[in-house]
């Protein structure tokens, strides 16, 4: 998912945003070769999990996504836009969470002994991708329709609040792996890097204040309800954080795995391909005509499987009020929503014919 659909989604759009047309020829040759690797980590981790075929695609991918990073610093033409600074951190991150990833197969030679940094390379890259390249990815895409509307920003005010979000973003790794019952100095750093995340979040907003009437104008209807569903998930997402640096909580969330299966699906759902159907829907990608309605279906399903997965640990207690067990929910959630996305995806084909 992280690969095939958001990384997909970036790489096309960091492209289409910042780099000349007739500069694009390389990044699609390069693009059909991640997408040959993609389709070959599809077949080997289910096969195989983390063997020889696997290591050898996922690491052929990264490498392949480390060339597009430099090629895209070199050829993009404009780099004084805040857009463009988002997109230069945002894959600057990937590059630091491929770090996990490579890591895996030494530790796993390692032995059992080594199974808490096993667990530590894997939250490592999960954190880098979905608070880092992604966040940052989809804060590139918000401001570069800022810009591509004339819409005036405060360059300063805005990379002011995104430098201090990223460098809290480093500490706030601890925030992943805080499960491990970790000394308690790491869970103040933990928490005073989520702090810092909210105070830069506050910053984005009263920066964004005075040209709010402009650029909310400048959306469609469907794409102003959808952003908001995404600020209110984003909204959930850092306090969660910020509540997750205390040390019953983190050990408490670590337990309840279906709690934590949410809070992924609260932020690379509800957070980061909701906002990408904005995007898509405000680059006339999407069918005028229907893709409010299909959006909102979506959005019920996503929040109906958020609720199930909550109660999930406690399904016990409610199995008597509702019928079945979880899985049967989650089953039915989860296909309404593949439903919606298919919905959107056929939208989609229909306005690039």
């Amino acid at each position: 998912m992280f690969l095939g659909w958001v990384c997909n989604v970036l790489y096309l759009a960091f492209i289409y945003n910042h780099i000349e047309a007739n500069q694009h020829r390389v990044f699609i040759r390069l693009f059909t070769v991640l997408q040959v690797l993609i389709g070959g980590m599809l077949v080997a981790f289910p096969l195989q999990g983390y063997g020889l075929y696997s290591i050898m695609f996922s690491s052929l991918h990264t490498v392949c996504m480390i060339l597009f990073a430099i090629l895209f610093f070199r050829k993009c033409q404009v780099k004084n836009t805040v857009s463009y600074w988002f997109a230069r951190i945002a894959l600057i991150f990937f590059m630091l969470s491929a770090v996990g990833p490579f890591l895996l197969g030494y530790i796993m030679r390692l032995g059992p002994a080594y199974r808490d940094w096993y667990y530590f390379s894997i939250y490592y890259y999960l954190h880098f991708q979905y608070n880092g390249f992604f966040t940052f990815g989809i804060f590139s895409l918000f401001f570069k329709l800022l810009e591509s509307r004339q819409v005036a920003i405060n360059k300063a005010g805005i990379i002011g609040a995104g430098r201090l979000m990223a460098i809290a973003c480093v500490p706030a790794y601890f925030l992943s792996i805080l499960w491990v019952q970790l000394d308690i100095v790491f869970n103040l750093i933990a928490g005073v890097a989520a702090c810092i995340q909210v105070y830069a979040i506050v910053l984005f907003f009263k920066v964004l204040r005075s040209s709010y009437s402009v650029w909310y104008a400048s959306l469609a209807r469907a794409s102003r309800l959808v952003l908001g569903i995404v600020l209110f998930c984003f909204g959930i997402k850092l306090l969660l954080q910020c509540i997750s640096a205390f040390p019953e909580i983190a050990a408490m969330a670590y337990q309840l795995r279906p709690v934590v299966i949410a809070y992924l699906h609260l932020m690379l759902v509800g957070v980061i391909t909701l906002f990408l159907f904005v995007w898509y829907r405000e680059n006339n990608r999407l069918n005028i005509k229907y893709d409010m309605y299909v959006m909102i279906y979506c959005v019920i399903a996503f929040a109906g499987m958020e609720i199930v997965l909550i109660a999930t640990p406690w399904w016990t207690e409610l199995q008597t009020l509702l019928l079945y067990p979880s899985r049967y929910y989650i089953f039915v959630f989860s296909t309404l929503l593949a439903v919606g996305f298919t919905m959107l995806y056929w939208t989609t084909l229909k306005r690039s014919v």
